[in-house]
């Protein structure tokens, strides 16, 4: 036991160590300082298991003694004072203070000094390991209060979560659902618990994609992937999920807790993105490819046109072979435009359109189209309201339509028609988010053929997406159906089961515009002229024929490959020029435009014509053209009798 005696009386401090001198060797070990200071200073050195204080020293008397003794002192440091035997009071008043006991130094026996010291320490020990407890016992209930809040906390985040929490047995039996899992499948808790997880099965995974799910997760490894899943309702929806294992102490797998968040919307806005993209590289092929495609149809179909003009030279046989040139020439400027048509590069011409109409006159030409044994029927609306769009395009929709039904049905049976009024509310378009409230008419084509794989059915409209044989069809039909539609502001819902047949039906905004048209050029002899033609076109080939052709109608020609050619012609035949024929595009740095724009600065009647394979939408916004200006634009290719009505048709303008 480690002694502190602070005793300024020399006499007392000896007899103090003579006692404790006087137990077993090593017991005690005391150490004695006369004054206070020196004694506080010895309390930093070393640990100490009592301190004797004198309570009359030569720096400090009484209870301030005891006071900065204490205050010097660790907590654990018991104080015993020592006082005269007059001074009892003062003893008492010392321990009150906070002193463990007190000693009258006069008569102190060896015995009472050594039992007082032991009871003392025996007691400060007992008195730490009570606080020790009590600290324990406090430090237990705050983890306890501290846990139950973390707890607490992990509870409410997790019922207030937005994604989905989902927490199932080994077995696979759920055992907790969050109110987010309520929300997104339309399963209530009760309804869950107990289930497995196959209940929201959509048909989409195949059974390999489970069987790896599960073989990483009875691995012990986190799974993290999407699914499709179905609500109770029946809908489906896109989840991104993330599923791991969770053990016990021993490391054995007790639970599987899956986070899985909705992401139908953003996979919508993706499959959105990729079908813009798909359309925009469609686009630029269209582009790039109908300028020399169409220059090359019409070379064809001008030759065999331009003979045809010269039939008395022909036999029948060679007549027909034309017929087909010129057949075959139109089907490859019908594919050129229905690429544009898809990729939106096809200029738009919208009118009120009367839906019965068009399609009462395209009746006769779709029963041409499909086989005897295909029973065509046409419902028409009553009271239909104008729809504002392109008729050319909208008739190309139907005939797609028509067309398609008909491969679905190679032994025959029934195709409907069917056109009606439509009012559509937020509630009935939440499930199509192409769909919008209003008021539409509706075009539903309807078969009874083999109907469309539900794997396919999302796939229907991508571009060069078929399930025909190879040769049987282009992937084009569906893909047009669905750029002409948007572009008319509507849109298409599919209805199909496999061996029942399919209806897509077409919403387009209804119009209260006045019902008007577009005249066409009339159906007038061909006629020439005296009038001399600046005919500008960088192809060798088409340039030829079109001279002949203009030629063979009397119009002179003066012709070059590209704009200086022809500026260099102009300077030379300025006076007899009466109108520039030109290619929009050309190599040399000057389109077709800048060069009537140029010319017609320097003579401001000059007619113009401009002929491309591109649609005016797609040149930009100086493919914008006028009849008022006598300014035309003609697609290639177009049929000599086109471009010969046009030429007179422009030539005799004011």
């Amino acid at each position: 036991m480690k002694i502190l005696l602070i005793e300024d009386d020399a006499a007392d401090a000896r007899h103090i160590q003579e006692m404790l001198k006087a137990e077993p060797p090593g017991r005690f070990d005391v150490v004695t300082e006369p004054e206070l200071r020196l004694g506080l200073a010895a309390l930093g050195e070393r640990t100490w298991d009592v301190l004797l204080l004198d309570l009359d020293l030569p720096d400090s008397q009484g209870l301030e003694a005891l006071a900065r003794a204490r205050e010097a002192a660790a907590d654990s440091l018991p104080v015993i004072v020592l006082t005269g035997v007059e001074d009892e009071a003062l003893g008492a008043e010392a321990v009150r203070q906070g002193a463990q006991d007190y000693l009258a130094k006069r008569g102190l026996s060896a015995e009472l000094l050594t039992r007082t010291l032991r009871y003392t320490v025996e007691r400060q020990h007992a008195q730490m390991a009570l606080l020790d407890a009590e600290e324990r016992c406090r430090e237990m209930a705050e983890g306890r209060r501290v846990s139950e809040e973390a707890q607490q906390r992990l509870a409410t985040a997790i019922e207030q979560a937005a994604e989905a929490i989902l927490i199932t047995d080994v077995r696979g039996r759920i055992v907790y659902a969050n109110p987010a899992f309520e929300k997104i499948t339309g399963y209530s808790r009760q309804e869950a618990i107990g289930q497995n997880p196959r209940m929201l099965k959509s048909g989409r995974q195949d059974p390999v994609f489970y069987r790896r799910m599960w073989g990483s997760l009875i691995r012990g490894q986190a799974w993290h992937g999407r699914l499709v899943n179905k609500r109770k309702d029946g809908l489906l929806y896109e989840q991104d999920a993330s599923i791991t294992p969770v053990r016990d102490v021993t490391g054995q797998i007790i639970n599987y807790v899956a986070v899985a968040r909705d992401v139908s919307r953003e996979a919508l806005l993706e499959a959105e993105l990729r079908q813009a993209q798909k359309m925009e590289a469609i686009g630029q092929l269209a582009g790039g490819l109908a300028h020399d495609f169409n220059n090359l149809l019409g070379i064809i179909s001008g030759n065999a046109e331009l003979l045809l003009l010269r039939r008395p030279g022909l036999g029948p046989e060679a007549v027909e072979g034309l017929n087909s040139v010129i057949r075959a020439a139109e089907r490859g400027a019908s594919l050129t435009r229905q690429l544009l048509i898809f990729s939106r590069k096809q200029t738009m011409q919208p009118q009120p359109v009367a839906l019965n109409e068009l399609v009462g006159n395209l009746l006769k030409m779709l029963k041409r189209t499909i086989p005897e044994d295909i029973r065509l029927e046409c419902l028409y609306g009553e009271g239909l309201p104008l729809v504002q769009g392109d008729p050319g395009m909208l008739e190309q929709v139907l005939l797609n339509l028509v067309v398609n039904a008909r491969d679905a049905m190679p032994r025959g049976g029934r195709l409907l028609i069917a056109l009606d009024k439509a009012s559509r509310d937020g509630e009935s378009v939440r499930g199509n988010p192409e769909a919008r409230a209003g008021e539409f008419v509706r075009l539903a084509v309807s078969d009874t053929g083999s109907g469309i794989a539900p794997e396919h059915l999302q796939r229907i409209f991508e571009p060069f997406f078929t399930t025909k044989e190879p040769g049987k069809g282009t992937g084009l039909g569906l893909a047009i159906v669905y750029g002409i539609v948007k572009q008319h502001q509507g849109w298409t819902e599919v209805y199909s089961r496999l061996g029942q047949g399919s209806t897509f039906k077409i919403y387009l905004p209804a119009s209260l515009a006045a019902p008007g048209g577009v005249v066409p050029l009339a159906e007038t002899r061909l006629r020439g002229g005296p009038e001399t033609i600046l005919l500008v076109e960088d192809d060798l080939s088409l340039r030829m024929i079109t001279r002949r052709l203009l030629e063979t109608f009397q119009y002179k020609v003066r012709e070059a490959t590209c704009a200086s050619e022809a500026l260099e012609v102009w300077r030379r035949h300025e006076r007899e020029i009466s109108l520039l024929l030109t290619d929009f595009v050309m190599p040399g740095g000057m389109s077709g435009r800048e060069l009537g724009e140029r010319l017609r600065g320097q003579r401001p009647g000059l007619k113009l014509v401009f002929m491309s394979g591109y649609s005016p939408e797609a040149l930009g916004k100086d493919g914008e053209f006028s009849e008022g200006t006598r300014t035309y634009f003609l697609h290639k290719p177009c049929s000599p009798r086109t471009l010969l009505q046009t030429l007179r048709q422009c030539l005799d303008g004011d």
